[in-house]
């Protein structure tokens, strides 16, 4: 009986390996990005060179966004399935930047390798699991050929100006869950009113993309300070914890309770982005 299990677990491996594809976008100018697939969120962090594995479905729903909000983000549909045997691909895209607009480029498909390793500079994930292995100094695979090109929307922006805030005075000094001092940081003295708040927050609210959503935030601390509740409201409109981070951590020094920040770790999805702004907080922004 082990024998015959032995003999089927033999035939079977490959066979799964194969009913899994893969997908390998890089930036041939370097431009940090995050991978979505069918809305989830590939990664915690963003990156030059991103490889996803696991994937079981053939068809999924891409969308690409920058580290720099100048440059369009991309939507595109990706298959990872042979269209004659139905077999799971290897798929590899570059990406070329054209002056804030991106063209991809899909190379010829490979069949999937069961001995496959990606090289160092690759940073890989797992489908649905975004804190996988660290990633190493970032360049373009040496895969050559052409494709087709694909490129897609742009967007809005938004903002809101409101009055300017006073930034003077004592410094605070911050205290996690643990009763732990944390190294002082400035004390934002003036939090803005509900009445200029509230118009804010449908700013951010209105906005269609999570990007732009981010662009709004910000915007709003460019002029004013921030209660952490105040902070808390905004990062639930975002729909990633890549923009949950970036917003809560942009917006700790314009807050008027830094004491109470610790509060925001729980707007987070993902445990590795919970752990990063708890140790964001616990150094003070640092």
């Amino acid at each position: 009986m082990k024998f015959f299990l032995g003999i089927v677990c033999v035939i079977l491996l490959p066979l799964l390996s194969l009913a899994q594809g893969s997908l390998t976008i890089f930036s041939e100018d370097g431009d940090k990005f995050l991978l979505f697939l069918n809305g989830a969120q590939q990664s915690i962090e963003s990156h030059v060179n991103l490889r996803v594995d696991g994937l079981s479905q053939a068809d999924y729903k891409a969308r690409i966004v920058f580290d720099d909000l100048a440059t369009v983000p991309v939507e595109t549909a990706i298959n990872v399935a042979d269209t004659a045997s139905g077999k799971r691909i290897d798929l590899v895209c570059k990406m070329k930047n054209n002056g804030g607009r991106i063209k991809l480029t899909f190379f010829p498909a490979q069949p999937v390798r069961s001995d496959y390793t990606p090289p160092g500079n690759v940073y890989v994930v797992h489908y649905g699991q975004p804190d996988q292995v660290a990633d190493a100094p970032q360049t373009p695979p040496s895969n050559t050929g052409q494709g087709n090109g694909t490129i897609e929307m742009g967007f809005g922006g938004g903002g809101v100006n409101i009055t300017a805030p006073d930034t003077k005075g004592a410094a605070a000094t911050a205290h996690d869950n643990d009763g732990n001092k944390q190294p002082q940081i400035p004390l934002c003295k003036n939090p803005m009113d509900g009445n200029s708040f509230k118009p804010a927050k449908e700013s951010v609210a209105n906005e269609k993309y999570d990007d732009n959503k981010l662009a709004a935030a910000k915007a709003i601390l460019n002029n004013n300070c921030l209660s952490t509740d105040e902070v808390m409201q905004l990062c639930k409109l975002f729909g990633f914890d890549s923009n949950k981070l970036a917003f809560a951590k942009s917006a700790y020094s314009k807050t008027t309770d830094p004491a109470n920040y610790s509060k925001l770790v729980k707007v987070f999805d993902y445990e590795a982005a919970k752990k990063d702004m708890s140790d964001f907080i616990k150094n003070a922004g640092r």
